[in-house]
């Protein structure tokens, strides 16, 4: 996409500051790429959907009028409690992964797969960051104020100049004796 003719190639970036201890930490961050969830679905990692349990009232199995057991959701199934702390996890580690990406002065040890990579590939990479993560030793209060700026960086605009470039002075007077 163009914008008079021009590529749309700015970034939105922030420098979020932060202490742990006697250091200071400069992170760059940028938002979230459009598209990013459905990268990340496509490469497997996708959130879990509990198992199904028939539906009881009063201790009784609920029945359908041609006596089908009524099916309902069943959320507090372990197995589904357990994928969905997996899944919450290594969400968190790519999405911090990319609004890191542009940032310099970080280096991940685990390895971003090839974009064609297996599936396979791409949860471990996803569990080997959540590793990574967890043993930054950030608290969930910092990850959360990071996303929160890449949100924020989204928006990071200058509305009069947009909308001064967004018609010029020429095309502007233009309009007017045509009305």
């Amino acid at each position: 996409m163009k914008f008079k003719g021009e590529p749309l190639v700015e970034k939105n970036q922030r420098v979020v500051k932060f202490k742990k201890g006697d250091k200071l930490f400069e992170f760059t961050i940028s938002p979230v790429s459009f598209g990013f969830d459905e990268f990340v679905q496509d490469k497997g990692i996708v959130a879990p959907v509990p198992p199904k349990k028939p539906a009881k009232v009063a201790g009784k199995h609920v029945r359908t009028a041609n006596n089908s057991l009524v099916m309902e959701l069943d959320e507090s199934d372990p197995e589904y409690l357990k994928a969905e702390r997996t899944y919450g996890r290594r969400m968190v580690a790519l999405k911090l992964a990319e609004v890191l990406r542009d940032d310099t002065n970080i280096q991940f040890e685990s390895q971003r797969p090839e974009s064609d990579d297996s599936d396979k590939k791409w949860r471990k990479y996803a569990e080997d960051l959540a590793d990574e993560l967890e043993a930054t030793n950030l608290t969930d209060q910092e990850v959360g104020h990071l996303f929160s700026e890449a949100f924020e960086a989204s928006f990071d605009f200058d509305i009069e100049k947009a909308t001064e470039d967004f018609l010029s002075e020429e095309e502007t007077s233009d309009h007017r004796e045509a009305s």
